[in-house]
């Protein structure tokens, strides 16, 4: 019996198809075999092309479209490849199109913006003063802009601002002295036409106000993995459960945070002041991870390097983070990538690269980083060449 038969006898057992299906099998064994062959053929083609695509990352320079001059670290964010902004200085501000970088033709003067943020199609950039820019990219030529909130007379104390998903639950938070206010609203509001002469705290409702013994006790940074649950880092990891009305703040943490990721209601990455990277899988009651480095360091110990930024993807096994030296005797830093939370690490930036301050990524993992080099500080951007994890990516 020759091999075919025999292959085809094995699949067409009258136990496991039915008779007129077998006679059929039987009459076309050899177009029948083939065309097997191949499918499985090319389903393994598949699978390889996908495992080596996933290890085919690199991260590359990408030029700016202003003369090197400088800049100071670019502030990113990103929504999508086509709505992700850097602010690299007060006179420029910049949005990528298929990923190329634009001046975006906003002429920023002294009221500069302090904080941007990117959600669906468009970025906004916020000023100390209020003011609000929304940034939209077009398919040809420049970008629309439109100024939805004018300048205030004072500066509002803005802390941070964070959204999650496309932007149906954002906070605000506003800080004056040992108290912050949190606010909250829908993206839904900014999208669409705002009478002018409002400004940006009109359009959020102040829904609680945290006090604390000191400015450093209070939520500096926050990440919103829901609508309802949302996380801050100070000296310890701040939750909110309802939308922003309520707060809890866990133990004090052994280091000082310095960068926060939240994928779900109780996973958490949080980068530290030593160059360490710690992970929390119950919404801060308990930790674990690791420095990029091998060792980390403590308060006291005169750490040399920092975490800058750090980013995971939807289950928080593979994440990124941004070392960056504590002055000149530190390491030269980089990207690290850890596909085992943080108990393993790897360089993916050679030795000597610029010193990496902003990290942002879009929901399919599409990555950009943003630093200075030489002693000038010129503004360096950095894009990852691949995605991070085609296994659901959360966004920021």
């Amino acid at each position: 019996m020759s091999d075919d038969q025999s292959m085809l006898d094995d699949a067409t057992s009258p136990t496991r198809l039915p008779a007129c299906v077998v006679s059929f099998l039987r009459r076309h064994r050899r177009p029948v075999v083939a065309l097997t062959l191949v499918l499985i053929g090319a389903v393994v083609a598949v699978a390889l092309g996908f495992s080596s695509r996933a290890h085919s990352t690199e991260w590359v320079r990408q030029n700016l479209p202003v003369a090197p001059m400088t800049f100071g670290a670019p502030e990113i964010s990103c929504a999508t490849k086509s709505a992700c902004v850097a602010d690299v200085s007060v006179s420029y501000d910049l949005l990528t199109s298929s990923g190329d970088w634009a001046v975006t033709g906003l002429q920023q003067t002294t009221d500069s913006p302090i904080d941007d943020l990117c959600v669906g199609s468009s970025c906004y950039a916020i000023s100390e003063s209020g003011r609000t820019v929304r940034i939209t990219p077009a398919p040809h030529g420049s970008p629309r802009i439109d100024e939805l909130m004018r300048a205030r007379a004072r500066p509002i104390g803005l802390t941070d601002l964070a959204c999650s998903g496309e932007g149906n639950a954002c906070l605000m938070l506003t800080q004056s002295g040992s108290s912050s206010t949190v606010g909250r609203t829908s993206m839904r509001v900014w999208r669409g036409t705002i009478a002018p002469g409002r400004n940006l705290r009109a359009t959020f409702r102040v829904v609680a106000t945290l006090r604390a013994r000191s400015a450093a006790d209070l939520p500096s940074a926050l990440s919103c993995p829901t609508t309802r649950v949302c996380f801050g880092i100070a000296e310890a990891l701040w939750r909110t459960r309802d939308g922003g009305r309520t707060w809890s703040a866990g133990a004090p943490l052994a280091e000082t945070p310095t960068a926060l990721f939240c994928v779900s209601a109780s996973v958490c990455a949080v980068g530290t002041n030593a160059g360490a990277v710690d992970f929390t899988s119950d919404a801060g009651r308990t930790w674990v991870g690791g420095s990029p480095y091998g060792t980390r360091t403590c308060r006291s110990c005169a750490p040399t390097s920092w975490i800058s930024g750090v980013y995971c993807d939807g289950s928080a096994m593979h994440c990124l983070a941004l070392v960056a030296p504590h002055g000149i005797d530190g390491p030269s830093g980089g990207v690290f990538e850890t596909s085992d939370r943080g108990r393993t690490w790897r360089q993916m930036t050679t030795p000597g690269a610029p010193v990496l301050l902003s990290l942002a990524c879009t929901q399919r993992g599409s990555c950009w980083a943003g630093g200075v080099e030489g002693s000038e500080h010129l503004a360096v951007l950095l894009h990852l060449r691949g995605a991070l994890s085609r296994h659901g990516a959360h966004g920021p």
